[in-house]
């Protein structure tokens, strides 16, 4: 009797951990679009990112590319348990740019984003970051860089 009790009482707490988890770290944030995680991979599996053969960084663009045309411009993305808002037009990463004290989260990009990729601006703090963002912001804010994308997409 005493073992049943146990046993009973063990699985009921495991299964309401389990739940609690999922709960907390693998639902949708907000009520800005995206895919439903799934539970230590995100968004991963979903979009074909972890497989066999892949390069990894080829299957993030991928990715988002996918997420994108399902969802539109603004859309969540997850790895593993961390979320990302992903916003694709240029006015968004003029507001993004400028206002970066409310839209930045470094120490997450550091171990995430920075690994893959580096050199993206998002993962840079500091003085790497001033010294690109002098450089980008006024291209922003004067919309030059919409007639400069396919200069940049054939790079």
């Amino acid at each position: 009797m005493f073992w049943t009790i146990l046993i009973s009482s063990i699985t009921i707490l495991i299964i309401a951990i389990y739940f609690y988890i999922k709960w907390k770290y693998y639902t949708l944030r907000d009520s800005i679009p995206g895919l439903k995680p799934e539970f230590l991979f995100g968004n991963l599996r979903q979009l074909g990112i972890i497989g066999p053969n892949r390069e990894l960084i080829e299957t993030y663009i991928h990715g988002c590319e996918k997420m994108q045309r399902k969802f539109g411009d603004i859309f969540q993305y997850w790895i593993g348990p961390h979320y990302f808002y992903v916003f694709c037009r240029v006015e968004h990463a003029e507001q993004i740019y400028a206002d970066r004290s409310r839209f930045d989260h470094v120490e997450v990009c550091l171990r995430t984003v920075g690994l893959i990729a580096e050199n993206f601006i998002i993962s840079f703090i500091g003085p790497k970051y001033k010294r690109h963002a002098k450089a980008i912001l006024p291209i922003l804010k004067k919309n030059k860089f919409l007639s400069q994308i396919p200069i940049i997409i054939n790079c």
